[in-house]
């Protein structure tokens, strides 16, 4: 029997997307690629809680020739996942031999336009300014509310689960990770699947290298100012500013959340309104990108 691949060993992600079309690519590692001869893939969608569209299919194959395998395709006209209307679409992969299917997976994903733009945030074209406050994973957690409030939970290694209800719901999240190296190939892994991982903000004292990037392509990740601040790790996108250990923040060369966590837990709308009175009280002599209660 060869090895067919698991969950974790290939990952969907998307290239140049807009409003005409969307590049999408499967990266697959296979252990025993001479047991297959070709990938196939099926897109199907866009599907949302909360509109009805006519959905589509695109479907495209590639040889498998190595070990490494990439398939690119181009989706028509996609939807984008927006906390407004937070499309999915739904892939499915076959490996084939001799035209017998050998494997065959499936799951959900959604194309996200969340970047960086100077010193800003920018979802859909237009700048973003993020409003978020720390949280903890609940099954009595309050989705409709973090969603109309426009809040973003930061969560420490969300699972799989939560994100999965997230990306149906249309709320951001901010993963945080742990100090375990050993398993973070395995959380960027996972939260590369799920659209609403937006940003992923990286442990101080988690050993960090470029090349683990690779693993979330479409995610944001942010590093803590500590030290001088304007020094930031080269493979962060964005910077952590704890405005709450006090200290000026110096010239700002990527963009910058600030943080002043509470110190008790609170209400969504109250989390949103200490989330306004940050910014009003640092708005006036900062550019920042987002704030963090």
């Amino acid at each position: 029997m060869p090895i067919v691949p698991r969950s974790d060993d290939w990952l969907i992600f998307h290239g140049e997307a807009s409003p005409a079309e969307a590049r999408i690519y499967v990266q697959m590692r296979l252990e025993s690629p001479s047991a297959f001869d070709r990938l196939r893939g099926e897109i199907t969608g866009p599907f949302s809680r909360y509109a009805r569209t006519l959905s589509a299919t695109t479907r495209f194959d590639v040889s498998v020739t190595c070990a490494d395998v990439l398939a690119e395709t181009v989706l028509p006209d996609p939807c984008f996942w927006t906390p407004e209307l937070p499309y999915l679409y739904r892939v499915r992969l076959t490996l084939e031999r001799a035209g017998d299917v050998v494997w065959s997976e499936e799951r959900t994903f959604g194309i996200r336009r969340l970047g960086v733009r100077g010193r800003r945030l920018y979802f859909e074209a237009k700048n973003w300014v993020l409003r978020g406050a720390f949280a903890e994973e609940s099954p009595e957690f309050a989705w409709d509310d973090w969603r109309e409030l426009h809040l973003a939970p930061v969560i420490r290694d969300p699972s799989e689960e939560f994100c999965t209800v997230a990306d149906q719901r249309g709320v951001v999240i901010c993963a945080m990770t742990t100090p375990d190296v050993a398993r973070l190939n395995q959380r960027l892994t996972c939260w590369q699947r799920h659209p609403s991982v937006g940003l992923i903000f990286v442990h101080p004292e988690l050993e960090f290298a470029a090349d683990f990037r690779a693993l979330s392509r479409n995610s944001i990740f942010a590093a803590e100012l500590v030290g001088d601040p304007q020094r930031l790790p080269d493979w962060a996108d964005i910077a952590l500013w704890n405005f709450a250990i006090g200290g000026p923040l110096g010239a700002q060369f990527a963009p910058t959340l600030a943080i002043r966590r509470l110190v008790r837990a609170a209400a969504p709308s109250d989390l949103r309104e200490a989330c306004d009175f940050l910014q009003r009280d640092l708005a006036s002599n900062q550019e920042l990108a987002g704030y963090l209660v």
